[in-house]
């Protein structure tokens, strides 16, 4: 009696990649996104069809494959800033330092008890001075008229009577890193996807599925639940395959326009 082996695939020590694509096309550099659990891909169609009605009932009697599409799911579980510039159509910056010199807070009418950002959203600051706006400023001292979250830029204000304002702000920030959520030229990005691990299925074969050409639907992010005991902060994320129309169409090439499943031994 013969015996068959049945080749299922189940990939595991996986490393999943984005790369950025070029005006060309061309990947750039690969982004290794973290741990991501799960990754699905299916293709659909789209059927046109055809009806004849001269019998006593119609029947169809012609019908072909007119669309086709391509879609994959990812499931990302590090919120690195790269990933929630990913997922929010974000751009990931490096904002440079530099020293602020009596900017003007926003308002008037500050009174004790109220908070306020310092001027230009500065987080991280350091040598923060306050003055007012008299014809000879004066100085306001820490603790006594305001108190300082020097780590997210907010001042707190204990007492101000006696001052001019509107009150001005003079302070150094560092270098940092910021993501900008829902940038324009973010959602026209799209990306080459690559996926390299082990089919478990197959003994540990090493396996790399590639897509050429996909588009990334922003999705939801929960950064405050207090009530949930779930510590994984899964994120869902949808994917459009699209194809990739500087690859030939023709049945011959063996790479085709939406990608490639390898098992390579």
């Amino acid at each position: 009696m013969a015996c068959t082996t049945v080749n299922n695939l189940k990939l595991v020590n996986c490393t999943v990649y984005l790369a950025l694509r070029d005006a060309d096309g061309n990947p750039g550099a690969l982004q290794d996104v973290g741990d991501a659990p799960m990754f699905d891909f299916g293709a659909t169609s789209t059927f046109a069809e055809n009806y004849n009605s001269r019998g006593r009932f119609k029947v169809r009697d012609i019908s072909f494959v007119n669309q086709i599409d391509a879609n994959a799911k990812l499931s990302l579980k590090e919120a690195t800033l790269s990933n929630l510039a990913l997922v929010t159509y974000g751009q990931k910056t490096t904002r440079t330092g530099d020293t602020t010199t009596a900017e003007p807070f926003t308002r008037t009418g500050i009174v004790a008890g109220e908070k306020d950002l310092l001027p230009l959203l500065p987080s991280k600051v350091t040598s923060v001075s306050i003055r007012d706006s008299a014809g000879s400023p004066a100085t306001l001292a820490a603790t006594t008229n305001y108190t300082l979250d020097a780590d997210n830029g907010i001042i707190t204000w204990v007492n101000v009577t006696g001052f001019t304002q509107p009150f001005k702000a003079t302070y150094t920030q560092p270098n940092r890193t910021i993501v900008s959520f829902a940038r324009n030229a973010a959602a026209a990005n799209e990306y080459y996807l690559v996926i390299v691990g082990e089919n478990a299925a197959k003994g540990y074969e090493k396996t790399k599925v590639t897509l050429f050409r996909t588009r990334i639907k922003p999705t939801t992010v929960t950064l405050v639940d207090t009530e949930s005991n779930d510590a994984s902060g899964k994120y869902e994320v949808e994917l459009d395959a699209l194809a990739d129309l500087c690859r030939s169409s023709a049945d011959a090439d063996p790479l085709g326009q939406f990608g490639t499943i390898e098992y390579l031994g």
